[in-house]
């Protein structure tokens, strides 16, 4: 299905107003939200930023209670955009975060918006233990903590794959600071609760995988992040399923080895030929042919575990339909933890919403495989190729078109071999 029927672009009040009225028991009065002064800025993206504040109950005794610390999204316009559209984007965020309930995902807890658009609140809990990255720079934990919350992210996409309609996250990865040159701000997408376990956040390019438009796009285009980007993701029309399991695979790899994706590489026009190749494909069957295709890593960025790696390889299969579903990493990785800890799966700290995450059959089929020492993703990969030969996903173009559709002309990459990044 071809996403852009669910991104025309055309907003629609009726739509705004609808998904307002839905969700109206969860909008905040501007009253109850304190920020100080000295507010902490907990993270920064492209369309809004993130900052600490006190939240009262609204009763009539909420000036004699201790107010909890909360989370606040700030959304703001990007560039010309009108007010207007940042309600949109708000409206398109927190209709998809709202329905989901899982331990895995950070709970969404309310939104203020002005009358007149020029204030929009997203409001979660504090997770004082902060951002995954920053956790793992600071603590250095050991390779079984490490399998630990790769196994919470996959377990809260797994939840999100399986919704109706399935949810696409989009964004999914974990820096806190992006490798290229110009691009610096602090991303927040998988934070650590109080228990240590780690949960997907910050749905600002999620959708549902729907055949109807929502109402809510303000406009096609590419808005994630080149180096953890699929290569249909960089052809803006092409964000399913299988694009974040490109995506999860990047962020796993970079919670095992501390490692971004292409980490020497600064860059952002050698980053786009490396993941569509000098050339790019203009046949489903020229795409097969990967000799100029570089993943993301190779075996010597130290991923630890043979099985692992040989999971994040198939993640990164060019041709989107070849690539493993969420609900088979889920199996797999649950499989690689047995094998290499020698320890029972983590049991959910909470009851799940999902039946696929977290049900006994799935948990005894990963310890069977971790005895018998075999992989869940020896089946074939279900492929989603029509009867007619062609493939779910359109043409990709060229890495050089792609160069000059987000780089510009003139940028093409150069033959000299990039500084390593700090």
């Amino acid at each position: 299905m071809n996403s852009s029927s669910d991104d025309a672009g055309n907003p629609s009040p009726e739509a705004l107003k609808q998904v307002l009225d839905s969700l109206s028991e969860y909008s905040i009065s501007i009253g109850r939200i304190k920020f100080h002064k000295t507010a902490k800025l907990a993270g920064e993206g492209g369309f809004g930023k993130v900052r600490l504040a006190h939240l009262r109950s609204g009763s009539m005794m909420q000036f004699f209670e201790k107010p909890i610390t909360v989370a606040v999204k700030e959304l703001h316009p990007a560039g010309t955009e009108m007010p207007l559209r940042t309600a949109y984007r708000l409206a398109r965020e927190m209709k998809v975060w709202a329905a989901c309930k899982h331990e895995n995902v950070l709970e969404f807890w309310g939104f203020h918006l002005s009358k007149d658009f020029q204030t929009a609140y997203l409001l979660s809990p504090y997770m004082k233990n902060g951002n995954v990255k920053d956790y793992l720079v600071r603590e250095a934990p050991p390779l079984e903590h490490r399998l630990e919350l790769v196994l919470d992210t996959i377990r809260g996409l797994e939840y999100l794959h399986s919704r109706d309609p399935p949810v696409v996250h989009g964004d999914l990865k974990v820096v806190r600071r992006d490798c290229s040159s110009h691009q610096t701000a602090t991303r927040l997408n998988v934070v650590l609760n109080d228990n240590g376990k780690a949960l997907l956040c910050d749905f600002g390019l999620a959708r549902a995988q729907q055949a109807a438009p929502t109402g809510l796009s303000t406009g096609k285009g590419f808005k994630g992040t080149f180096r953890y980007s699929s290569p249909e993701a960089l052809d803006f029309s092409q964000m399913e399923c299988p694009s974040d399991i490109w995506s999860w695979a990047c962020l796993a790899q970079e919670m095992m080895t501390d490692k971004c994706p292409y980490p020497n590489l600064r860059n952002e026009a050698i980053i786009i030929t490396k993941i569509c190749g000098e050339e790019g494909r203009k046949t489903k069957e020229d795409r097969r042919i990967t000799k100029d295709f570089t993943p993301p890593a190779l075996s010597e960025t130290g991923v630890a575990s043979p099985r692992l790696l040989e999971l994040l390889e198939k993640c990164w299969n060019f041709l989107p339909e070849d690539r493993p579903t969420s609900t088979m990493c889920l199996t797999e990785m649950q499989s690689i933890y047995c094998a290499t800890t020698g320890k029972l799966i983590p049991e959910p700290t909470s009851e799940s919403t999902t039946t696929l995450s977290t049900t006994p059959p799935l948990r005894n089929s990963a310890l069977r495989n971790a005895e018998a020492g075999t992989s869940s993703l020896s089946m074939q990969t279900p492929s989603t190729q029509s009867s007619s030969g062609r493939g779910q996903f359109p043409r990709i173009p060229g890495a050089k078109a792609l160069v000059k559709r987000y780089v510009g002309p003139g940028k093409a990459p150069s033959k000299r071999n990039p500084k390593p990044s700090q």
